[in-house]
Order: structure tokens, then sequence, then C-alpha cells
């Protein structure tokens, strides 16, 4: 299976409405998902780094669901060229899909940045309680809650007389099940130096990626009780998950070690094609589920 984390082709999906690289493959979760409900037809609008809030050009906030996706450079500013790629909501100006998947909250909360800053900072713990990152966080959750409730109704407004259902994953946890285990990803070693997050900054780290789960816990039931077709996935119950974190024999995940390899690749925190593939199925497993007890109507998935 190839990595979807290393190439940026997709044969199904229309080269020109991806203008920048965005690590799209045929081996993510979704065409996975595809492949087991046996759909017809599969198109990917995923993309590196997007936020479900408006393109503000902040670090957590280059948009690419609801807005045009801006592209930062090093120093953090967007890109001049080449042009950001349309808003990934655009899509159902053409496309009226019978399932959309969503994941997103992680980039809203800058996570992969918070996660360099844990690992990174050797003097002092930014990474606790009641810290500076703690408060921005606390922020940047409030802001993610809020912006995938936007996206939900938006995907609704757009769908309108043929309502898809909308399952949204929550997240899974890659650190070791057993807690201060230290390996490669846990505590990576360069020049001489060893970066550990083993202890209360793997906990904190833990906890942000708890506290974002049960924001999309609750904005998935408030929205589906008010449509009725929205279901929320929660991946740390994948079938095998715990054996196969950080530090095990075969991690379904990346860890920062990919970055000593590659510098630049994308796939910290990510799933591996092994994990991409277990996702999938376990995901086509509850949408699966639902679809048995919940039959469509001739408006589509949920309430008239």
């Amino acid at each position: 299976m190839r990595d979807p984390m290393w190439l940026d082709e997709n044969p199904l999906h229309d080269p020109a409405a991806s203008v920048q690289g965005c690590h799209r493959d045929a081996g993510a979760y979704p065409f996975v998902v595809a492949r087991a409900l046996h759909a017809t037809s599969v198109m990917d609008v995923a993309c590196t780094g997007s936020t479900g809030g408006l393109n503000t050009g902040m670090v957590n906030n280059t948009g690419g669901v609801r807005s045009p996706h801006l592209y930062l450079n090093g120093n953090g500013h967007p890109k001049r060229s080449p042009p950001p790629n349309k808003p990934q909501l655009d899509i159902f100006d053409t496309k009226k899909p019978d399932l959309v998947t969503v994941t997103l909250g992680a980039n809203d909360i800058n996570f992969a940045a918070v996660a360099g800053q844990c690992y990174g900072t050797r003097l002092g713990n930014p990474c606790a309680p009641g810290t500076a990152l703690d408060q921005t966080e606390d922020r940047a959750l409030t802001q993610e809650k809020a912006n995938l409730a936007v996206v939900i109704q938006d995907i609704e407004s757009r769908t309108s007389g043929h309502r898809p259902l909308i399952a949204v994953t929550e997240y899974y946890n890659p650190f070791p099940a057993n807690g201060g285990a230290r390996c490669v990803d846990t505590a990576p070693s360069f020049a001489g130096f060893t970066f550990s997050v083993v202890g209360e900054r793997e906990n904190w780290m833990v906890s942000l990626l708890q506290r974002m789960d049960q924001n999309i816990a609750d904005d998935v039931k408030e929205m589906n009780d008010r449509y009725g077709n929205v279901l929320a996935v929660d991946l740390r119950l994948v079938t095998g998950i715990d054996d196969h974190r950080w530090c095990s024999a075969d991690p379904w995940f990346y860890g920062p070690s990919i970055q000593l390899a590659a510098s630049g690749n994308p796939a910290p925190f990510h799933p591996t094609p092994q994990g991409q593939s277990a996702i999938g199925e376990f995901l086509a497993g509850r949408i699966q589920k639902w679809l048995s007890s919940n039959p469509r109507g001739p408006g589509g998935y949920g309430s008239p």
C-alpha cells in the first residue's frame, strides 16, 4: 500500500481542484471506507493543514474548508505563489454525496506546533495546566468547537434536498497505552540531546486531545439533535488500536521520529498505511450500522 503522507497524487481526484500539494492518496481512510461500502464514486478534498476557520493568515487559521486554503512559508506568512486552493466545501456546489466524512480540529488548535513546543523546550515546561500555552489552547479549543459547528451547518445548507450522512471522527491517542514509556517517539534524540515528553508534558498533550474530542462529541450531538444525520465516531475504539500506539512493536501512527528521517515530512501524528486501513474499516462498520437503522428519506438522511 502506498503511504498517503508522501504522495500528492490522487487518481480519484480532479488535479485542477488542488493547486498546492495536499498529501492525498488512495490509501487514506475515506477510500478504505468507500471500498468497504462498495461506493460507486469517491471524491477527496482533504488537505494538509486545513482549518475550519476563515483564513486570517494566522498559523492556526489558514482556512481550507470554508475559505481558500492559505499556505504558509517558513516564517508563518501566507505564500504568494501558487494561489490558494478553493474552499473544500465548494465541492457541494456540483456534487451531492450520500456520505461525507470529516476529520477536523487538530489544525484549529495548532496541535503540531504545540507538540513542537512540548518536545523542543528544554528549560521550563510550557505544557502544563495554568501555563501561557495552556491558556492559549483554552481559547483555541473554544474557537475549534465553534468552527466545527459552522462547518457542519454549512454542509447541511449546501446539501438541502439531498442530505448525506455526515460522519465526524474524533481523534485517536497515539501516545503509549501504558503511559510513561520511553522510545524514539516519546523521547527522541538529536545531535546528542534527548527531547522527552514522558511525564507531565505527555499527560498534558493527551488531555488536550481529550478536550478536543469532547468538543467534537458535543458538537455532533447538538447537530444530530437538530438535523438527524450527523454521526460521531470515536477512533479510540478502533479494534486493536491500543496494541499499536507509539513504543509498540508495530505503531499505526507516525511519531516525531520520522522528522529525523525526512525533515519537513508532514506525517507526524498521522496514521501509517496500516493505521489508515484499520481506521477506515472501523469507520465503515460504524457507518453501515447507522445506515441499517436510519433509512434514507426523499430528501436524504435525517429530519425533513
